[in-house]
């Protein structure tokens, strides 16, 4: 599976307030030309927003946690963005700028931020987490809990190291970040991000992050596309030969199966299904935007 996912928007969910047939070229070949964007729109670091802009962002996800589910789940909209597991959200954390204090990130502040630590005190919930009690999240009780329905608290329980004692900031620090842009091809780069930064930052969060219910915690969408940000300044460094370097497996229990840009992208539903092709490339017009 690409790392990369569609920049849609919350808009989207209405069709009304959205252009939708944007969305659905008549054209459908696998790299069918699209007219470039002439000024992209630029996703912004999390600390880059004005504390009014922050607020604005954490309102909007409480509001999807009040709102019906659109699959008529036992949950909320909030819930079906979570079962999705895709990166939606526009705006991104960029770790790198914290990785010699992860748990003292701004990030977790109470009021411009999306809340910290689970309550010490408090029992444990999932995922070795407990209940977070303060910000914008500390009622947000979601439904699904690896597959299934377990409805409970918002829980992290940030950690600062590794299950054999390694510390895990250094793993987001200038040299390891160094390294990872170093990796002369796509295969070597997503091996290093997926093994080395991904999986370390949900580790390092736990609770709801340490599973298949990740996206439960709204900070999901921004680690995600921190990822997305880190890959794309990967491409930019070569992009004739990166644009459109991908591989791997075609799923995690593939063994004969190579994942090409041919695939497909599906969204249960949410919008058309695409091809990998067609988000390769930020600025192609497609999805428009750039880091």
């Amino acid at each position: 599976m690409t790392i990369r996912t569609l920049k849609l928007g919350l808009a989207k969910w209405h069709k009304k307030s959205f252009d939708y047939e944007r969305l659905v070229p008549e054209d459908d070949a696998d790299h069918a030309p699209l007219r470039a964007s002439s000024s992209p729109p630029i996703r912004r670091e999390w600390r880059a927003l004005l504390p009014d802009e922050r607020k604005q962002f954490t309102d909007a996800v409480t509001c999807l946690s009040k709102v019906t589910s659109l699959w008529g789940l036992n949950g909320t909209l909030y819930d079906d963005f979570a079962i999705l597991h895709e990166q939606i959200g526009s705006i991104y954390w960029d770790w790198t700028m914290d990785w010699m204090n992860l748990a003292g990130s701004s990030i977790w502040h109470n009021e411009t931020g999306f809340g910290g630590d689970g309550d010490p005190s408090g029992p444990i919930v999932v995922g070795e987490g407990r209940c977070v009690i303060d910000g914008p999240f500390a009622q947000l009780r979601p439904v699904r809990y690896n597959h299934k329905y377990l409805k409970h608290c918002l829980s992290r329980g940030f950690r600062d190291t590794d299950p054999v004692g390694r510390p895990l900031g250094p793993w987001f620090g200038p040299e390891s970040i160094g390294k990872l842009l170093r990796m002369p091809t796509y295969q070597e780069f997503e091996w290093e991000m997926e093994n080395r930064l991904h999986n370390r930052m949900h580790r390092a969060v736990s609770g709801d992050f340490l599973s298949l219910a990740a996206a439960n915690d709204p900070v999901f969408y921004l680690h995600h596309a921190q990822i997305d940000h880190l890959w794309w300044r990967w491409q930019q460094q070569d992009r004739a030969k990166r644009l459109y370097e991908y591989g791997g497996k075609q799923t995690s229990t593939s063994t004969k199966v190579e994942a090409s840009v041919v695939d497909t992208l599906h969204y249960g539903g949410f919008i058309e299904d695409i091809p990998i092709s067609k988000v390769m490339d930020t600025e192609n017009g497609f999805l428009c935007y750039r880091y």
